[in-house]
Parts: structure tokens; sequence; C-alpha cells
């Protein structure tokens, strides 16, 4: 695996769903999850609030304590378990990543699901189903050599 590109493994997607509430209510509830997940050291990857909701990836061993640190919130959560985080990024010479649409095109024709996707300054992850992980490396591999001779030329 390039130095460009980085793996792990065991990781769950958790998608909180909340009921009717207001947005001002929602953010309340969604903060008072991430401290109590704070509180009961529940070891968060990453975190993504939006307005469509909160997005968060934590260790699959964690999995127990989310339920724990949800109860007393009036919502509801959607998990994707045993994910593979496969994170590509900038180096020294070149903060270039491939573009989104041509990874997200390649993943569709290759059949290969992608759980969830970020980009954020020169770093690119991409959550698959742990069973994908292999041919999701291979096709990263192939996006990492093409900028590099993009780049060599």
């Amino acid at each position: 695996m390039s130095k460009r590109l980085h793996l792990e493994r065991d990781l769950c997607f958790v998608e909180i769903i909340e009921g009717e509430t207001d947005s001002l209510e929602r953010q309340l509830g969604e903060f008072g999850l991430v401290d109590r997940l704070k509180e009961l050291d529940v070891h968060v990857r990453s975190i993504e609030i939006n307005a469509a909701g909160c997005f968060v990836v934590i260790d699959s061993q964690d999995v127990a304590r989310l339920h724990i640190a949800a109860r007393p919130f009036n919502l509801a959560v959607r998990m994707h378990e045993q994910c593979g985080l496969i994170v590509m990024r900038g180096d020294a010479r070149s903060s270039m990543l491939p573009v989104l649409r041509d990874v997200i095109s390649m993943f569709h024709r290759a059949r290969l699901g992608i759980v969830h996707v970020s980009v954020t300054g020169p770093e690119l992850s991409l959550l698959v189903d742990d069973d994908d992980v292999a041919a999701a490396l291979v096709l990263m591999e192939s996006f990492n050599r093409a900028l590099t001779t993009t780049l060599a030329a």
C-alpha cells in the first residue's frame, strides 16, 4: 500500500435518526449525545453534523456504549457495522486527490458500495464494507498511480 493511502478496519458507521424536532431542539440533542459519547469513552473516529442529520464513525467495540449513550435522547440509531476506512492523503509533493465523481463512478462500475465518503482539505475518506476493502484498495491504488504519473510528467 502506498504512503498516501491509510487503512483502518473494524469500524461502524452510525446514522443518528431523530424524531420530529425543530432545529434548535435537534442541535441540543446532538450536542448532548456528543457529550455523552465522551463521558462513556466512546472513541469517535469522525462526526458530521449537518442539515441531513448526525453521522458518526466509531470503533466496532464501542457499539454497546453508543447504545447506552443514545438512550436518554429522542432518537433512533441505524448502524452499518464491519466497515473499513480508506483514506487518501495529499503528500509533500502534491495535495492532489482524484476527482470524487471519478472515484464514485469507478466504484459503481466495480459494483462496490460506498457507505460514506468525505473530502476534507487534502484528504479523501471512503468507508466501505469490510468484505470490499481489498477491492477498494486496488481501485484507490490505481487512482494513486494515475496521480503519481501525472505529477511525474
